[in-house]
């Protein structure tokens, strides 16, 4: 599955518009990232929810990713490290 990468905070505003572009029948692309006022989910068409915690948006983020493989989707989402690196979430 071929999705936009995400290397860092600052580079993810970047990639935010790849991700828009991503057509509503390929793969959806979640990424969790940390933001001076709390976690979000980026995805393509925008960003959803602010979060205190990132356990929180994960969980989040897991039930969109669910609700799109119950529509026959591909899912993947990344999450931020502390080190600002984008990783593949586990669970997903």
């Amino acid at each position: 599955m071929k999705c936009s990468v995400f290397r860092c905070r600052r580079a993810a505003g970047a990639h935010l518009q790849g991700l828009r572009e991503m057509s509503a029948s390929g793969p959806l692309c979640l990424a969790v990232v940390h933001f001076s006022d709390g976690w979000r989910i980026l995805a393509q068409h925008g960003r959803w929810g602010r979060f205190a915690y990132r356990v929180d948006a994960e969980d989040a983020a897991l039930r969109l990713a669910r609700k799109a493989r119950a529509q026959g989707r591909a899912v993947r989402i990344w999450v931020q490290d502390s080190c600002g690196r984008m990783q593949d979430l586990d669970a997903a």
